[in-house]
């Protein structure tokens, strides 16, 4: 096994393609986010990860700083060796987020390098659409967000975040971003937003292409009256023509988003998770 460091995201997605067509769920993110820097959307720092055994491909991950480390399905060897790469490259690396067994595999490697005391933040379902189920007639109408309702969107995202309780990172660069890529919808009655739903940038592999519903979002006083419902389900109606697959993530900890997506046609692929680490305090003097 080996570990390369890419440093173009266009060599990255070249090289990463045809590992990517075979797990399209679970390499989405890594996908849509190289895309969104293809594209010229900006971080902090950038680390593009290819694992290979031999000359084949047999894993990938990608950190945007200050984001996570995101890693795909990968050996238990690859991915100890990505570890004890990645915390040698990378010393600012918040966490590690992806399917469980590796993610831990990644800690492992790392712990032979740094002592870290990684915790588990979240767990994610990952969902498929199976059968859409259209929603009964939910009062109220979509839109496509425009550059007038940035303020308002940022203010939504920062809330959606604290509910969650994740970090707040990057929301005034990323909404600007994804509003000027008609890519955030809004559900309103009597013209007054009430929700919002959004998708990542398409995936198109060989394979099909992939679309990613998120985030979705209903302040607190308009929740219980379905308008997350009705404003995934617009999203799902648009990318559907377009799409072989549509997915999305959702809180294992959340049981009404579950149950929306449920009704809505979606189905349990796997779970992954979100993790941060903080230093070991029995290493430090």
């Amino acid at each position: 096994m080996r570990i390369e460091r890419i440093r173009d995201v266009d060599e990255f997605l070249l090289i990463s393609s045809d590992f990517r067509s075979r797990h399209s769920l679970l390499t989405n993110i890594v996908a849509s986010v190289a895309l969104s820097v293809a594209g010229g959307r900006t971080y902090d720092a950038y680390f593009y990860w290819v694992i290979r055994d031999g000359a084949d491909v047999v894993g990938v991950a990608l950190r945007t700083a200050p984001w996570n480390l995101v890693v795909s399905p990968m050996p238990y060897e690859a991915a100890e060796l990505l570890g004890a790469t990645v915390v040698a490259a990378d010393p600012d690396l918040p966490g590690v987020n992806g399917p469980r067994q590796e993610v831990e595999a990644v800690y492992r490697g790392m712990q032979r390098l740094r002592k870290l005391q990684p915790s588990v933040h979240m767990t994610d379902v990952l969902y498929e659409l199976a059968e859409y189920v259209p929603p009964p007639q939910i009062r109220g109408s979509a839109r496509c967000a425009t550059e007038s309702d940035i303020p308002l969107l940022i203010a939504w995202h920062i809330q959606f975040a604290l509910d969650a309780d994740v970090p707040v990172r990057d929301v005034e660069r990323f909404v600007p971003v994804r509003v000027a890529a008609a890519g955030l919808w809004l559900w309103e009655v009597e013209g007054e937003p009430r929700a919002m739903a959004g998708h990542a940038d398409l995936v198109v592999a060989p394979t099909g292409t992939v679309g990613r519903i998120g985030p979705v979002y209903t302040p607190a006083e308009y929740r219980g009256r379905k308008y997350a419902t009705a404003v995934t389900a617009h999203i799902i109606e648009i990318l559907e023509p377009v799409c072989s697959t549509i997915m999305l993530y959702a809180d294992v900890a959340n049981p009404a988003s579950n149950a929306v997506y449920r009704r809505l046609g979606f189905q349990q692929v796997t779970e992954v998770i979100e993790t941060y680490l903080m230093p070991n305090p029995a290493s430090q003097d």
